[in-house]
């Protein structure tokens, strides 16, 4: 993919195939072209000979006061691992990019494998990095980041491109087939450590699943304290279940700022659930689904008041796409309907009225 942002700040991407054998659709763009030959000095093919010229700021480690130098024991390596460092080292050597060292700091190098079936090499820093004064900063949310895709004036030399776990085309995100492969092939949970890193996967595209929370209930039930772990037949069909919704998820579109919404909820005696859609041509298509496990004096609510907090908390969620913009939410108890116009509310409905006549503008059909 190729893109400039809106905005002031601009980007270049490269992405690469989502298959190997998969064949690009088209060459870059003329203009593309023309950047990446204005900026070839920072796009070299080679590493430089040398380090770069001495900077006005330098980087620098900062740790902890009172801290010494640290410094580890070389892990032992395999013969192939022995002679790829070696080589790596007299590269970087003649490259100039490293030179030997009298520190008092030291640490341990290691190998993980590329893509390719090369080795890429690592130095172990664990040490240095529990004695260095961290840099805070927000970490971006994914949804966000897939969200300004939308929102960049982008040039595509290639049909789709992965992106943390997803893959991103013309017609929306859905999920990365490998992902997918990994999961048809996960095997049965034996354990509340597996059964936990199961949930985990499944709950990362749970955007993806309509009425998530009420597919995995068996499941997370059994992760609640003091439940002996045993494993039911309920429980194989959750997991099946949950497979299933995962290898037939639906493409979902990226939201379109400037277009209307709408949303479909729904509630049953355990969960409650929710849909935010757009028509951006062909129809109304998803954005995402939402689900909710219900508990404590959730569980009592009745089923309009239930159908009520389905609503309730679809606007919470998606409250950065919804406030502003005019919504539709579509629900089939027809109690919803009159909500606003009811002569007697609990305090609790109160509440949720309040909430959403102060932040939206929308119509309950």
């Amino acid at each position: 993919m190729y893109g400039r942002e809106k905005t002031n700040a601009g980007f270049l991407a490269l992405a690469t195939d989502v298959e190997k054998d998969e064949e690009k659709t088209s060459e870059p763009p003329r203009k593309i072209k023309e950047i990446l030959k204005e900026f070839q000095d920072i796009l070299p093919d080679d590493l430089p000979d040398e380090l770069p010229p001495y900077r006005t700021h330098q980087h620098e480690i900062v740790e902890e006061p009172g801290s010494k130098p640290t410094f580890g024991a070389p892990y032992r390596l395999s013969p192939t691992e022995l002679a790829d460092m070696k080589k790596q080292i007299e590269y970087l050597l003649t490259k100039g990019l490293i030179r030997p060292s009298n520190s008092p700091y030291g640490a341990p190098v290691l190998f993980t494998p590329k893509p390719d079936g090369s080795l890429r090499i690592c130095i172990d820093y664990r040490a240095l990095n529990k004695k260095t004064i961290k840099n805070k900063y927000p970490i971006p949310r994914i949804d966000d980041l897939l969200d300004q895709i939308r929102g960049a004036t982008s040039y595509f030399a290639l049909e789709k491109v992965q992106f943390l776990g997803h893959i991103v085309s013309a017609q929306g995100v859905h999920v990365d087939p490998k992902k997918i492969e990994a999961v048809r092939t996960w095997k049965t949970p034996e354990n509340v450590k597996e059964l936990q890193q199961f949930l985990g996967f499944a709950n990362y595209y749970n955007r993806f699943v309509p009425q998530y929370a009420k597919i995995a209930a068996p499941l997370t039930d059994l992760l609640k304290k003091n439940t002996p772990y045993k494993w039911e037949p309920q429980h194989h069909e959750a997991v099946e279940l949950l497979k299933q919704a995962l290898t037939s998820a639906p493409v979902l579109i990226l939201p379109d700022p400037e277009r209307d919404y709408v949303i479909e909820a729904d509630a049953s005696d355990q969960t409650v659930g929710a849909v935010l859609m757009q028509d951006q041509g062909n129809g109304l298509q998803p954005i995402a689904y939402l689900s909710k496990k219900l508990h404590g004096a959730d569980i009592n609510y009745p089923i309009h008041d239930k159908e009520a907090l389905a609503i309730i908390i679809a606007f919470k969620t998606w409250r950065c796409y919804l406030e502003g913009r005019k919504t539709i939410v579509y629900t089939d108890h027809c109690s919803q309907k009159y909500l606003k116009t009811q002569p007697s509310l609990s305090r609790r409905q109160v509440r949720w009225i309040d909430f959403l006549e102060t932040h939206f503008h929308y119509d309950i059909v």
